[in-house]
């Protein structure tokens, strides 16, 4: 269950990250 979350937690922080900066974001990637 611990890894379930931790993989939600990095997908809600990725999508906050590309919603405040696309550009950087999509550099990043």
């Amino acid at each position: 269950m611990e890894a379930d979350m931790a993989e939600i937690v990095v997908r809600d922080a990725r999508a906050r990250h590309a919603s405040e900066k696309p550009g950087d974001f999509a550099a990043g990637e």
